[in-house]
């Protein structure tokens, strides 16, 4: 939930707590009937936009209105996860969302379907096997980081029975309990066929290692029932089972993941550890990550990173290289080598999405090849708002009639056109928010391309973490039904 700044119109002020309100209404006892939403029609932006305003009045659906024809001016528009995007142009990679949208909790079915209607080429997904054999939608070797229950107590989810896992909640992103159902990976596929399309693949990370080919079977069985072909293609580090899963489905694509790079672990580790020093939750939790430090370890220790050679002969030609992008910037004839055997280069990280980010504009600057996909922790439109800047232009004779329409208006190209509730303060001072959170004067900013742009020497300052205007999304029930959670109290 954002919390909006000091100084705002009384009418946005009053649009934004309505907004509140109704978005906590759902735990009020009284029973409301809520005023049927009003779809903006005339818009004429693409089929994933958002055409329906939080705040169902005359006033919010002007104020709605007017933002996105101003963002539409400008070669943008907001689509229906919340995100920015784009109209017109082409991004120079394809970005996938890592875990789902990350504006909800992680692997969840709300964060699987809001991925396929926020401007993605993709999502990616995690899948482990249950002792009950069933696959479930998860990342972590336990329970407790992403899914937790109510009571704190912790799983490890090989071991987990049916009913413990229906008895587990999904963390959002601001680390309470959302009260839903961590998913099954049917669910999962279900969603992605009525959220989806065609074009947008499901890249489905297989965690579990020992998996029989039974298991695997099953697993490609439900993906093959849902989606059609090339709507999802499956990726693991682990060389077994891909062999495994390439003898059960013989033209599905194949992603090896090359475990991280040392120094991506040992900054990772670092990061965790201060995370530790200063965090209740952390600190309380101090063992339990420890143990899934050496558990994740263990898991790498005997996991070789082979090449683009071998893997195109070990898995035939579809098939693709998913590494590092600390390697891929390390060692400069990956994409190559993978090129040279007709294989596809995906990046990630596990050192956040500003070092992702990062590291794929220095690629771009020294002139150096990007991967063919990113799988990030960010909207499509963040980091392809740096690669290629022209993609946003400038606001072509259009008159806003609203504070919103006004702010969008008024942004220099550079801006982070996520925060435009922030923005409406900078603005009246004379500044803004860039998009890499950077306070900027708007008489300094000036159209910047990423080839050949110098380093600033300007004193900056970083912006607070984002909030969003009326942009926010509505807190739809997309999945499954609430479960009741209570939060343990401290002793």
């Amino acid at each position: 939930m954002f919390s909006p700044p000091s100084r705002v119109t009384t009418l946005s002020r009053g649009l934004l707590v309505t907004t509140i309100a109704l978005i906590q209404g759902c735990s009020s006892t009284d029973k409301v009937t809520p005023p049927q939403p009003t779809l903006e029609r005339g818009l004429g932006l693409p089929a994933d936009a958002k055409l329906i305003s939080n705040h169902n009045s005359a006033e919010g659906r002007e104020m709605f209105r007017d933002m996105q024809l101003a963002l539409k001016s400008r070669n943008l528009y907001q689509t229906m996860g919340g995100d920015i995007s784009y109209i017109k142009g082409q991004c120079p990679i394809d970005v996938i969302a890592h875990r789902g949208s990350s504006n909800y909790a992680e692997n969840s079915r709300n964060a699987i379907q809001m991925a396929a209607v926020s401007g993605f080429d993709g999502a990616e997904i995690d899948v482990m096997l249950t002792r009950d054999k069933d696959w479930v939608v998860h990342h972590d070797i336990e329970t407790g980081r992403a899914t937790a229950r109510s009571d704190g107590k912790r799983y490890r989810v090989s071991r987990m029975k049916s009913s413990e896992w229906n008895s587990l909640s999904g963390r959002s992103p601001d680390g309470t309990l959302d009260g839903y159902r961590p998913a099954y990976f049917n669910e999962a596929v279900n969603d992605w066929y009525h959220y989806a399309t065609i074009e947008q693949p499901l890249n489905i990370e297989i965690k579990t290692s020992d998996g029989s080919m039974e298991d695997l079977f099953k697993l490609d069985e439900m993906a093959r029932q849902s989606l059609p072909y090339r709507n999802y293609f499956y990726s693991s580090m682990d060389m077994d089972v891909l062999k495994k899963m390439r003898e059960i489905n013989s033209s599905v694509y194949l992603g090896y993941v090359w475990e991280p790079h040392s120094a991506s672990v040992a900054q990772f580790k670092r990061d965790a550890k201060r995370g530790m020093g200063s965090d209740d939750y952390y600190q309380k939790n101090k063992k339990n990550i420890d143990r899934a430090f050496v558990m994740e370890g263990r898991y790498r220790k005997h996991k070789p990173k082979h090449s683009a050679k071998t893997v195109k002969r070990i898995l035939g030609p579809n098939s693709g290289l998913h590494v590092d992008i600390r390697s891929y910037q390390q060692y400069a004839t990956i994409y190559s080598r993978a090129k040279a055997q007709g294989m596809k280069v995906v990046t990630y990280t596990i050192n956040g999405t500003d070092y992702h980010q990062d590291q794929l504009v220095s690629l771009a600057k020294a002139g150096r090849p990007l991967p063919d996909e990113a799988i990030m922790d960010t909207s499509k439109f963040s980091i392809c708002q740096q690669l290629a800047p022209q993609l946003v232009v400038q606001s072509n004779g259009y008159q806003p009639t609203t504070l919103a329409g006004e702010t969008v208006a008024g942004l220099p190209n550079d801006a982070d056109f996520h925060r435009l509730y922030e923005q409406i303060d900078y603005l009246k001072d004379g500044h803004y928010i860039t998009n890499r959170g950077l306070i900027r004067s708007v008489s300094y900013s000036k159209p910047a391309s990423v080839k050949g742009v110098k380093k600033r020497t300007q004193t900056t300052q970083s912006a607070k973490p984002a909030v969003l205007f009326d942009i926010q999304d509505e807190d739809l029930n997309l999945s499954n039904d609430a479960i009741s959670i209570s939060m343990p109290t401290e002793k």
